[in-house]
């Protein structure tokens, strides 16, 4: 997966963050051919830490301070993807050889729906409203 324009969705800081999550799918995706596999998953788990944190409180923050409609239903969204990665994360000491790759499908499937469908409906919602 590698970072194209049809995944801008016209807000600057939500691009940029977006843009850093893809570059790490494509790195790890990268990896395995330099026999980095395992340390770039270890680096992309610890980013992810931190973009759960910073990006979705984020997001939060501005469907709160706009009144943002869905923004029960997006923060439901969250909830899923952070539930479903410490899952993950918990099994990856049991399940550790497939754990790079799984990861990355899961981030994919995530950019599909999440990024470019519900996020992108919060990034419209903003741009509308002027707030950005």
């Amino acid at each position: 997966m590698t970072w194209e324009k049809k995944y801008r969705l016209g807000i600057l800081w939500q691009d940029f963050q977006h843009e850093q999550l893809i570059n790490h799918i494509e790195t790890m995706a990268n990896a395995k051919e330099k026999g980095m596999e395992k340390i770039e998953f270890y680096e992309t788990m610890h980013f992810l830490e931190r973009y759960i944190k910073e990006h979705f409180a984020l997001e939060a923050q501005y469907m709160k301070q706009h009144n943002y409609p869905k923004m029960l239903e997006h923060l439901k969204e969250h909830k899923i993807f952070i539930d479903d990665y410490r899952q993950f994360k918990s099994n990856c000491i049991y399940e550790d050889a497939k754990s790079p790759k799984e990861l990355m499908m899961k981030l994919s499937k995530w950019v599909m729906k999440h990024i470019m469908k519900i996020d992108k409906e919060l990034a419209d919602f903003l741009i509308e409203k002027k707030t950005i």
